[in-house]
């Protein structure tokens, strides 16, 4: 099973170049401690630029990475500014942080991955993370464990072979490449740092990761910092239903299919207003599903294609309804709310699922619908001044990210083998149909 953290596929699509060779504390931008104990910083080569050229011009972030039990105490002393106002985000994590003695102080309940902006600005923030030990961490010497311990690597070509765990631990950096073809089983784990800035990303036709033909292998925890991958998934679209209140089919009398049809004067509703982004999306999933019903029949009577045409104008009308209650929005705006659907689907679904198949898809389609609803965000902010989290009406918060030069996957990987009836649950055959339909509007 191909499994994703999350927030390594954030790092690539928001495309944050190159953790440079780590430097001596003295001479970076911030100080951190945890727990009373001083970290070590990396100075970080990121783009702020939010437009993709060729060869960008790339500024430094300070990037601290820890390990920590439980709760810890953070510390951060930004050496090149004077603190007047600090935030930690995710918002979601409920962290606010106390000014004292010019440094940055809060507590983190459990380990994360956030970032920690001073004065308004997001250039220059701090990037944290922390990890919990590592329980799984394997044995160094064992004969089928490739293992990169603290400290500096570089130049390395890592050949992941089947029934193998390549382990980068935690303090390690190592400036190579990544290759696979042709396997399975292997593992790339740990809570070091996978670096590619030694290759040149505009001249050099390396992948730092490349992986090709490989089935159930796992990536997780690893920080992957100006890296380029190509992966071959094997994978099937999957998603969840998400509804509102349970309807209780033998309590609901439907009317005759006949009296659906409309006149054209009740069929055409004036829109809604857009002050309601749930609202909106769900009006668009309804007309997604509408337009994905099955239209083709083996059945040839005549009475059978009659009722079926009369159930088909129906639905018709249905969906020109929900069409039509739809905001009047700019293209990007209504781009935003249907990758917004889609993200949230996605997310409820992998919370349950459990076919592997299809909890492996859902791993790999979340943070690529996360990447869209990013660039998507981007563009509305450049081009229209709007928002993304107001747009959302506060239900996501969003940092506009950076076009990447190319698309995270080729269209030969939208070809996979379908699941088989039999081996999936109601749940997932549902879940598949809704998520289809949300990845197609």
């Amino acid at each position: 099973m191909k499994r994703f953290c999350l927030f390594l596929a954030l790092m690539l699509a928001l495309c944050i170049p190159a953790l440079a060779v780590p430097i001596e504390n003295a001479e970076s931008s911030c100080r951190v401690w945890i727990d009373g104990a001083e970290a070590l910083v990396y100075e970080t080569a990121v783009c702020n630029q939010r437009y993709w050229t060729a060869n960008p011009e790339l500024s430094s972030a300070p990037v601290a990475i820890a390990q920590a039990q439980g709760s810890c105490r953070v510390e951060a002393e930004f050496l090149n500014a004077q603190v007047h106002s600090a935030v930690v985000r995710p918002l979601s994590l409920g962290v606010v942080p106390e000014i004292a003695d010019g440094k940055v102080c809060f507590t983190l309940p459990a380990p994360a991955k956030c970032t920690v902006e001073i004065n308004g600005d997001t250039a220059g923030a701090l990037h944290l993370f922390v990890d919990a030990p590592d329980a799984d961490k394997p044995d160094p010497d064992a004969a089928n464990v490739q293992y990169f311990g603290p400290g500096v690597h570089t130049n390395v070509l890592i050949t992941a072979k089947s029934n193998q765990t390549i382990y980068i631990d935690a303090g390690a950096i190592v400036y190579g490449q990544i290759f696979c073809g042709m396997g399975s089983n292997f593992t790339i784990a740990g809570h070091g740092v996978l670096c590619g800035s030694i290759y040149d990303r505009y001249a050099d036709t390396i992948v730092p990761v490349s992986i090709t033909n490989a089935h159930d292998f796992t990536i997780r925890d690893i920080t992957f910092a100006r890296i380029l991958m190509s992966i071959q998934l094997c994978f099937q679209l999957a998603c969840r239903h998400q509804g509102g209140e349970p309807m209780n089919p033998y309590t609901v009398v439907p009317p005759r299919i006949s009296q659906g049809l409309k006149d054209w004067q009740s069929l055409l509703p004036e829109p809604l207003s857009g002050d309601q982004p749930l609202r909106t999306a769900r009006l668009m999933l309804a007309a997604a599903v509408l337009s994905d019903m099955p239209e083709a029949s083996l059945d040839v009577r005549a009475d059978f294609l009659r009722e079926t045409a009369l159930i088909r104008r129906v639905e018709w009308q249905q969906r020109l309804q929900f069409l039509s209650l739809l905001p009047r929005e700019r293209p990007c705006e209504r781009v935003l709310l249907a990758l917004f659907m889609l993200t949230e689907l996605t997310a409820a679904a992998a919370q349950r699922e459990t076919h592997p198949r299809a909890r492996a898809a859902m791993d790999f389609l979340l943070p690529e619908a996360c990447d869209m609803l990013y660039r998507t965000a981007n563009l509305l902010s450049l081009e229209y001044g709007v928002s993304a989290d107001e747009k959302l009406g506060g239900m996501a918060e969003l940092m506009p990210g950076r076009p990447c030069i190319a698309a995270h996957r080729h269209p030969y990987d939208e070809v996979q083998p379908p699941i088989e009836r039999a081996q999936a649950s109601p749940q997932t055959l549902l879940s598949l149909f809704l998520l289809s339909c949300a990845a197609r509007y």
